[in-house]
């Protein structure tokens, strides 16, 4: 077959640079203009998708399924230009690298496929004759994913909870202590943004306690596939992960340490690292520090909510009576061990005003005591100020 190479002697010109008027002498440099094979054409527009401005892209490959040349990048791309029911686009396929074409050969031309699946993809073979001509129509499974993009992909984001309760890093940096109870549920929740996706593998994340790794494997883990994929084809963009700390942990301080990985598909795959420091208290169950209320004063109509804040040192089974003036119960909260209103660090309930006897509660003072069930024990007491 005949090849079009690129360098060619009568391809190479030469260009005079003029240097400024204080320089004794001028320069001539050589560089190689580059030769031209134009591959244009028309794309259809469906009524599900339109072209619009997306790539067009020129590759080498048995099929537009094999992305070696593609992903190697070694390709040919252009914009389209919307117009006339569709759009045109004409690219210069001699930009592919290497930069040589082989006469009768045929070639893929492909546009990006959006998150729906749209795309346009067909074949042009290389005649010789200067350009070729190659028109295109959307179809829902048409079209190419992009080719990687070169240089690193950026790190996965990285979140994390105990017994739902989302760690803080720029709180706990201020000198604030994040308290745990010492058998926690750990969730870890890694994202990443499009169109990079994460690694599918369960080695790719890690978890450890005090430098001791530990196995996600048999956790409970769910994934979020990217847009416009199927979960056949792995493409992650969230991986949830749920992982039950079995051996009490010991009074003190923890350090939890997370990983993640991004794919690699789209460039070199990175890493982020995640470090939660963490307290275990031990003694008996109690407050840390003073329970509040906000807003206060609470106004139920303009405000509707407010919130009651305490902080526990541990798990329990915790109620709370709003006491009025008269010595008569208000309201009641019962929360569960480990939930929210139960859950060692801090815990926010609200209330909406309403009694346990069906009416609003009036303009008053109200005393809260904070109980733990189990040890039928007195923990605190919050003041709350309803003033409508």
């Amino acid at each position: 077959m005949k090849r079009f190479a690129l360098i060619i002697c009568g391809l190479l010109f030469a260009t005079v640079v003029c240097l400024p008027a204080d320089r004794a002498f001028a320069q001539t440099e050589l560089r190689p203009l580059m030769p031209a094979y134009w591959v244009v054409g028309n794309i259809s527009d469906i009524p599900e998708a339109q072209v619009g401005t997306r790539e067009v892209y020129f590759f080498p490959g048995a099929s537009k399924l094999d992305r070696t040349a593609l992903d190697a990048g070694n390709y040919a791309v252009s914009r389209a230009v919307p117009g006339g029911g569709g759009s045109q686009y004409m690219l210069n396929a001699f930009t592919i690298f290497p930069l040589a074409l082989e006469v009768g050969k045929a070639y893929i031309v492909a546009t990006a496929q959006d998150e729906k699946g749209y795309g346009a993809d067909g074949t042009v073979t290389i005649t010789g004759f200067g350009w070729n001509r190659a028109d295109l129509s959307m179809s829902l499974g048409g079209g190419i994913r992009s080719p990687i993009l070169k240089g690193a992909e950026p790190p996965p984001n990285i979140r994390v909870w105990f017994n739902n309760r989302l760690y803080q890093p720029a709180l706990v940096a201020k000198g604030e202590k994040f308290i745990i109870s010492p058998k926690p549920e750990v969730r870890i929740e890694a994202t990443i943004d499009s169109p990079y996706v994460l690694a599918r593998d369960i080695n790719a994340y890690s978890m450890s306690i005090d430098a001791k790794p530990k196995d996600l494997s048999a956790s409970t883990i769910s994934r979020v596939f990217a847009a416009g994929t199927v979960a056949e084809s792995a493409m992650i963009s969230a991986m949830n992960i749920k992982y039950n700390v079995v051996d009490a942990l010991a009074e003190g301080e923890h350090i939890f340490s997370f990983s993640s990985s991004s794919s690699g598909l789209r460039g070199a795959a990175s890493t982020s690292v995640m470090l939660a420091t963490v307290e275990v208290l031990g003694g008996p169950l109690r407050l840390i520090g003073p329970p509040l209320t906000f807003p206060s004063p609470y106004s139920i109509s303009k405000n509707r909510i407010v919130t009651i804040q305490y902080q526990l040192s541990a798990n329990a089974n915790i109620d709370i009576y709003l006491i009025g003036v008269s010595g008569q119960r208000v309201k009641k909260f019962s929360f569960n061990s480990g939930q929210e209103g139960g859950s060692a660090g801090i815990n926010k309930v609200t209330w909406d005003g309403m009694t346990d006897q069906g009416s609003l509660a009036g303009n008053a003072i109200y005393v809260g005591t904070i109980l733990g069930r189990d040890e039928n024990k007195l923990l605190g007491k919050v003041k709350l100020t309803i003033v409508d």
